[in-house]
């Protein structure tokens, strides 16, 4: 077989050795208890198990996702249960327990990423392995904002092989392939054409990493299980399906693709636990925001609290359901998957991209160039848009301007502002007097940054572009998207007195995104320095009303 240089694959691996050496060595012995599978409760975490088809990897399953220590006992050899108890109880004191290599190892491995104990690391005769696993298993999994500085500084970099594992830890934290510096080791974790695969390479060890393999990191980079397919090598093949499964995209029909028997047992494994760990989260998330947990009988494709604020999860006919946990949160209120809320609150999904968006980009133009965009957006045509241009450009600059061009194309009743409650009298008086023909109508006060990121994700899911104010008042973006994690802005260019200065966006991107906290660093007015009149406050937010 041929030998990998990912460190995945040396998990793997591992993994595929002890649950070999468990079923080798944990064949039925005299006065094992055994375990009637018609006893096992009728969960979706369960079900998955119970796909698993040796008893020894069922057994460990059942234990690990439903943090139940009952199930090792059922498991036979010493160090087959220590390691078993010590994932389902997520107690390291466990592995010190074992002597067998490759099961410490896991223990150590899987049991510091699940619980997201860095440290434990600490304890391996090679921590550094240890070290990468654990950033590199954060960066597949998009949670590199997760990466602390500490992480990459305890990578020991005394030899060629802890310098390219310690650069990699900073392209995956600052998410820069420019910080691997040209090796191609480090690089193949970023997005990379599949050409690149076509030129074999030297990975830390001194192995070569050959298409196949570097195939894996092509899928995992794109997130794109299809690839997997391309892979010649059998054990390979499964191993992108596994690791797909495992980090990318938890899915049982990933699983299922796989054609070697135990490894297909651990993808299920890991599914599982996954699910098991997101019900947790979700456990948390239903008592932090005020609710209770019960059971319900919901659609069997159902899995432990679904979004109750939909239709249709469970809904199904009895013979058609199963029993899962659920969040109750009372009277008027329902649970979306995050948190207690009412009905409309939930009707804003998490993340959301407006299809096709216009860009056009001025320098020293914003304001002009963000209106331009609005209007492209309505429909308008190109020599419309470029007598709106004009009209823009005969004055002396800046809103009233803008306002003015909105006026001449008559939209001007359309146009909606937003801005915060703790607002300046001066410039709002200004807008209200000079600009707007209904404040009244037109003019939404915010009551603080949660209403306001709610209010700007509302309008983007209606389709609907807003231009925001960013850098402290001074600098007009349009707003494209959101997620979880970021807004998307298209910037439609440089302006005079700020952008140079703000030091988490040290080069200019016209199409580019901001770290959800960075971007409320600086959707404020706390630094106008354009002179004359400003925005009138905080939060400001300007867009065309359907």
């Amino acid at each position: 077989m041929r030998k990998s240089s990912i460190i995945i694959l040396l998990i793997i691996l591992a993994v595929v050795f002890v649950a070999i050496l468990f079923f080798y060595l944990g064949e039925k012995r005299e006065g094992r208890p055994s375990l009637n599978l018609k006893d096992i409760p009728d969960t979706p975490i369960n079900k998955i198990c119970l796909k698993i088809s040796l008893p020894d990897d069922l057994y460990y399953c059942l234990a690990v996702a439903n943090q139940d220590m009952s199930f090792c006992e059922y498991l036979d050899m010493p160090d087959q249960r220590k390691l078993c108890q010590g994932m389902a109880a997520r107690d390291i004191s466990y592995c010190r327990e074992i002597q067998e290599p490759g099961a410490k190892k896991m223990c150590y491995y899987e049991l510091s990423f699940l619980t997201g104990e860095f440290d434990y690391c600490d304890e391996m005769e090679n921590p550094n392995d240890c070290y990468f696993a654990f950033v590199h298993r954060l960066h597949w999994e998009s949670r590199a904002d997760e990466i602390k500085a500490e992480y990459c500084e305890k990578i020991n970099d005394d030899t060629t092989e802890g310098k390219i594992f310690k650069n990699c830890c900073l392209a995956f934290k600052g998410k820069n392939p420019s910080l691997c510096q040209g090796n191609r080791f480090c690089l193949s974790f970023f997005s990379q054409p599949l050409s690149f695969c076509e030129t074999p390479f030297e990975t830390p060890e001194g192995t070569i990493k050959y298409k196949d393999d570097c195939l894996i990191d092509r899928a995992m980079s794109e997130k794109d299980s299809s690839i997997c397919a391309e892979i010649k090598e059998e054990e390979l093949r499964d191993l992108c399906y596994g690791n797909m499964s495992t980090h990318i995209s938890p899915d049982i029909s990933l699983c299922n693709k796989i054609a070697d028997e135990m490894r297909k047992n651990m993808c299920y494994t890991e599914v599982a636990i996954h699910f098991s760990e997101e019900s947790a989260n979700k456990a948390r998330l239903c008592l932090n925001s005020g609710g209770t947990i019960s059971t319900g009988l919901c659609c069997q494709s159902t899995g432990d609290f679904p979004n109750s604020c939909a239709v249709g999860a469970c809904g199904c006919a009895p013979e058609y359901s199963h029993e899962v946990k659920v969040c109750d949160c009372g009277k008027d209120k329902c649970f979306d998957g995050f948190k207690c809320t009412t009905r409309e609150e939930a009707e804003i999904p998490p993340s959301y991209h407006i299809e096709n968006p216009p860009y056009y980009r001025e320098d020293g133009f914003c304001w002009g160039a963000s209106a331009i965009m609005l209007m492209m957006y309505e429909g308008f045509s190109g020599s419309e848009i470029q007598e709106f241009r004009n009209i823009l450009k005969s004055g002396p600059g800046g809103p009233p301007d803008m306002f003015r061009g909105f006026q001449e194309f008559g939209v001007l009743d359309k146009v909606r502002i937003a801005y915060s409650r703790d607002y300046n009298k001066q410039f709002a008086d200004f807008y209200n007097r000079q600009l707007l023909v209904n404040p009244e109508e037109q003019v939404i006060i915010l009551e603080n940054k949660d209403e306001a990121l709610k209010k700007l994700k509302k309008l983007i899911s209606s389709d609907i572009l807003v231009i925001i104010m960013g850098h402290h008042g001074n600098h007009y973006m349009i707003v494209t998207g959101y997620d979880e994690d970021y807004i998307y802005i298209n910037d439609p260019g440089k302006d005079d007195v700020f952008l140079e200065r703000v030091d988490y966006q040290t080069k200019y991107e016209e199409k580019t995104k901001m770290l959800v906290n960075n971007f409320f660093e600086q959707w404020n007015i706390s630094n106008f320095e354009g002179g004359g009149i400003g925005f009138p406050g905080d939060y400001g937010m300007i867009w065309l009303e359907k």
